[in-house]
């Protein structure tokens, strides 16, 4: 019973972050290109092959997490 409330609670509290957050998202997002952009470019092509391979690591983590 608590654990059924505890996800009530936290799903309308994601949905209403996800409203506020929906006008902000793209320049949020067109920050975060840039600097990933801007790494990139420091990066030896060794490293810029480790720095995406994290990168890729990373969203695909972010998606599992969204599937849950």
């Amino acid at each position: 019973s608590q654990r059924a409330k505890l996800d009530t609670i936290l799903d309308t509290r994601n949905a209403r972050y996800d409203d506020l957050m929906a006008p902000m998202r793209p320049r949020l997002d067109s920050v975060s290109v840039l600097a990933r952009q801007q790494i990139r470019d420091l990066l030896t092509p060794e490293q810029r092959t480790v720095y995406d391979q994290m990168q890729r690591e990373r969203e695909a983590a972010r998606a599992k997490e969204k599937k849950q």
